[in-house]
């Protein structure tokens, strides 16, 4: 409910995690395009394994970005007003 509250109260907030999710998907793009093939031998540059550990890194990036987001949509539980109403 917090990071709910901090969004709705800070647009900052809001446009700084919609540009990392930009920069997510532009940096994963640019890595997908400069890696050679995973089966290559030639260790020396951008290798395939190299690209694809860091391909899975910003995956899970990427995902804990989502989440963020599904937690923000949450409107479950909330806290009780105070002081209780009286019934």
């Amino acid at each position: 409910m917090a990071l709910k509250t901090a969004i709705e109260h800070n647009p900052v907030l809001t446009i700084a995690s919609l540009l990392f999710g930009a920069w997510l998907a532009v940096t994963a793009a640019s890595v997908f395009g400069s890696m050679d093939s995973i089966l290559a031998t030639d260790w020396v540059g951008p290798s395939g394994v190299s690209g694809l550990m860091g391909l899975i890194v910003l995956l899970v990036l990427g995902v804990l970005l989502v989440y963020l987001y599904a937690e923000l949509a949450e409107s479950d539980p909330a806290p009780e007003s105070f002081p209780p109403e009286r019934r």
